[in-house]
């Protein structure tokens, strides 16, 4: 028999998830039998079983270090000045985060910019992009059009350049992000 963690919630159906580490997570309805949920895993042992061993065949994260980080605050420190002076937008605060799912995010209202660490792994193509694109994030919250109008103004290419983050982030197992 499998070993799960079986989570009740006001929904219809039984779903079965299969988390990275292996670990297998049941959601279950709040009416469902216990005797029902148990054959529901039995009957989906065979799946369970490969995407155990899908989730075991792929590359462990990269421990970032104190290294990783400096390397990226140089990179950060050549690069925004030129950005900033270039749209005239300035950050008050940039600090570098070990973000799963993002390459950077912005506050307007502290004017604060946080970086992944795992910008170190792109190229600096890409990290100028993300630059501008969170410093465009001062002046227009949302990704509206005349934020893409804004980046698109310093930064003529940046489709091509957004581009990067799919073909290296889908090496990376711990940053597949949807949106910058």
């Amino acid at each position: 028999m499998v070993e799960y963690t079986l989570v009740r919630k006001r929904i219809r159906n039984m779903y079965i998830h299969v988390k990275k580490d292996g670990t297998v997570l049941v959601t279950a309805p709040f009416y469902a039998m216990p005797w029902d949920i148990e054959r529901f895993v039995r009957s989906k042992e065979t799946w369970i079983s490969e995407k155990q061993k899908e989730m075991q065949s792929l590359p462990q994260p990269r421990e970032y270090t104190k290294a990783d980080r400096e390397a990226l605050l140089q990179k950060l420190n050549r690069i925004l000045p030129v950005y900033a002076e270039m749209t005239g937008l300035y950050p008050g605060k940039i600090s570098i985060r070990n973000m799963h799912t993002r390459w950077g995010s912005c506050n307007p209202q502290s004017r604060a910019i946080h970086f992944a660490v795992q910008l170190i792994d792109m190229p600096d193509e890409f990290i100028e992009y993300v630059v501008l694109h969170e410093l465009c994030h001062l002046k227009y919250r949302s990704h509206g059009v005349r934020f893409w109008a804004l980046v698109e103004r310093y930064m003529p290419d940046y489709k091509e350049r957004k581009k990067l983050q799919k073909a290296k982030a889908s090496q990376m197992p711990q940053m597949q992000p949807d949106e910058i």
